[in-house]
Formats: structure tokens, C-alpha cells, sequence
């Protein structure tokens, strides 16, 4: 986005005015207002990426925390010594000591 800032910024501050100091007649007047037109372009396109740039800010803002709870789950499941696959499934030890009380 800061590239098509600095796009339109030349477009209007450097371009235009100096067509507009060298360049007389209909031609110049062409150019003058397809450079504008451009430089609209831009500015459309500046405004685009930050948008996008926002909603890709809150997006990964909102996956952070499942990130945590996720590892959270993931640290229980370890603590109780499950295996959880690859594919979200969950397997426990088979039998023997209970997790709660220590009986089988």
C-alpha cells in the first residue's frame, strides 16, 4: 500500500505539474487528466491494502488466542499422557492405573 501512496503522490505532485508547466494544448490536457485518473487508481488501491491489511491484522489477532487454547489442550492431553494423531483424534493408555484415583 505504501507503494501506491508513493505512486499517486508522484503522479500528482511531479507528473502533473510538470506537464502542466511544459506541455500546452489538448494533448497535455488529455494527459493531465488520464494521469489523474491514474493517480485515483492508486489512491483506490491504497485504500484496498489497508483494508486488507486490517482484516488480516484482526484475523491473526483472533487466531492467537485459539492458538493458546489450542496448545493449552494440547499440554492437558500430554499431561494425562494421550496422544492426540495428527488428525485431531485422541487415544489414551489402554488399561492399568486409573488417572484420577491410581486404581486400575
Amino acid at each position: 500500500s505504501n507503494r501506491a501512496d508513493a505512486a499517486r503522490d508522484r503522479i500528482d505532485t511531479q507528473l502533473v505539474n510538470d506537464l502542466r508547466r511544459t506541455q500546452k494544448g489538448e494533448a497535455a490536457r488529455a494527459a493531465v487528466r488520464r494521469l489523474r485518473r491514474l493517480a485515483m487508481n492508486f489512491q483506490y488501491i491504497y485504500t484496498e491494502c489497508g483494508l486488507l491489511r486490517t482484516a488480516l491484522n484482526s484475523l491473526a489477532h483472533e487466531m492467537k488466542a485459539q492458538q493458546r487454547v489450542l496448545r493449552g489442550a494440547l499440554d492437558d492431553a500430554a499431561a494425562l499422557k494421550f496422544t492426540v494423531h495428527a488428525d485431531g483424534s485422541v487415544s489414551y493408555p489402554a488399561a492399568g492405573e486409573g488417572l484420577v484415583e491410581g486404581k486400575p
